[in-house]
């Protein structure tokens, strides 16, 4: 299976699925305050539902073009899904096919969407004109199809997905309601199926409490999606952000293979990771017990600026900040013998993670968002990325925007949830050859 993205959040195989969360509202005062509640989610993609507006004037493209840039306005680093679902589908809208048209080709001529969900039961969809003419904009396309009464077999859904994938879909989605336990494991087989045999990226949702596991199991059948909800739920089955969060990661930390040792043959061991994650600690323990001598770069910093961090992001800005680091990622590579503990961001950038694997080898520390989250809560002055942001929704969706730049730096992984900073210590001595285990 292929990948695609959505505004950078990348959905294929082999990965937590993508946390959708709708804004099903009725006014544009309802439609602001879910967006702000969404702001310390951690939803990836916002699912915005026409359908649910109670204004008729809605459909034309000035309305469409004011709710989108207000939600923007809101969340201006979460793409938009626009989805405009009718009564068929399950939805709230009675519209004619021209105007269904008119309204999906304002959403598209907005440049706001990153991406817009056709319904495959609408012939302009289904015969391929409605997709083109929505991709010809550099919009993504989510093709979808709804069965609110029973659940096809996997091999009648598995066709019916690729049927729908030949219209112009980046990525397909299918929901059906399971009369039995048996129904939702036809969704299961044709995902894993279509996982192995189709190159387009899919969602597939077997609706109802019965159906719940399908939205969780993503990773591992392959749905690159999952829908949440925050205060209203859109559709049967869907259970809140924060639970969906938790029990994707507990998935996908249970998915990953154990670190096998090696050998370094290079002269630093450089700490990586999301704040909290324990790294200047567990570097001072690995300096008491080898022979390595501890660096912290924030600190370093610090004292080459003479102002803490957050005053050097208010005075100089990040981006001065970043290019300190980048220096200071440059000098210590020249050094061997370092424990180099990271700033948070500072393998974001390719240069700095390229200058510090000259010489030496990088460990990346992780952590569940939920122990992030206590050992930061008493510190959020001192860190600049989470001001007014305190709290688990925020830092588990800032740990997703990381997380494939986390994963493409490291030379191992350590998970530190439950675990002291001697015991991390003991961990990646013990990994890289340095000491018995």
């Amino acid at each position: 299976m292929k990948t695609t993205d959505f505004e950078g959040v990348v959905l294929g195989p082999d990965r937590m699925p993508a946390i959708c969360v709708p804004i099903a509202a009725g006014s544009m005062v309802e439609i602001m305050r879910c967006a702000e509640n969404i702001v310390d989610s951690p939803a990836d993609i916002i699912e915005f539902r026409a359908d649910w507006l109670d204004d008729t004037g809605f459909f034309n493209s000035n309305t469409v073009d004011a709710v989108l840039k207000e939600i923007k306005k809101i969340l201006p680093q979460r793409p938009i899904l626009f989805t405009l679902r009718t009564t068929k589908e399950g939805g709230k809208a009675e519209v004619r096919d021209d105007q269904y048209i008119d309204i999906i080709e304002a959403a598209a001529n907005s440049g706001l969407a990153a991406a817009i969900d056709l319904e495959y039961s609408r012939e302009c969809v289904s015969s391929g004109s409605l997709p083109l003419l929505v991709r010809s904009k550099g919009v993504r396309t989510v093709i979808s199809f709804h069965d609110f009464a029973s659940t096809p077999s996997a091999e009648e859904l598995t066709a019916h997905m690729k049927e729908m994938a030949l219209c112009g879909a980046d990525v397909v989605k299918t929901a059906v309601m399971p009369e039995s336990d048996a129904d939702v494991l036809s969704v299961l087989n044709a995902s894993e199926e279509l996982k192995r045999s189709s190159d387009t990226p899919f969602i597939f949702i077997s609706m109802g409490g019965r159906g719940a596991l399908s939205r969780i199991s993503g990773e591992q059948f392959g749905s690159v999606l999952t829908f949440a909800f925050l205060g209203r739920s859109s559709a049967p089955g869907q259970m809140d952000a924060d639970t969906t969060d938790m029990m994707l990661r507990a998935l996908d930390r249970a998915s990953k293979p154990e670190q096998k040792r090696f050998h370094m043959n290079k002269g630093n061991i450089v700490l990586g990771g999301f704040m909290g994650t324990g790294k200047t600690s567990t570097s001072k323990k690995i300096a008491l017990y080898a022979d390595f001598k501890a660096v912290e770069m924030d600190k370093i910093i610090e004292e080459k600026a003479g102002m803490s961090i957050p005053e050097i992001f208010e005075k100089q800005g990040e981006e001065a900040f970043r290019d300190m680091e980048t220096e200071l990622c440059e000098e210590l590579s020249g050094q061997s013998g370092l424990v180099i503990s990271t700033g948070g961001g500072t393998l974001l950038r390719r240069e700095n993670v390229e200058a510090l694997k000259k010489n030496g080898v990088v460990f990346m520390l992780e952590a569940q968002p939920d122990t992030v989250f206590e050992r930061l809560r008493n510190s959020h002055e001192k860190r600049p990325k989470l001001k007014g942001h305190m709290n688990r929704g925020y830092i588990s969706w800032l740990m997703k925007q990381r997380q494939d730049a986390y994963s493409r730096a490291a030379d191992a992984v350590i998970y530190v949830d439950g675990m002291t900073a001697g015991a991390a210590a003991v961990k990646i001595l013990s990994l890289a050859g340095l000491i018995p285990g």
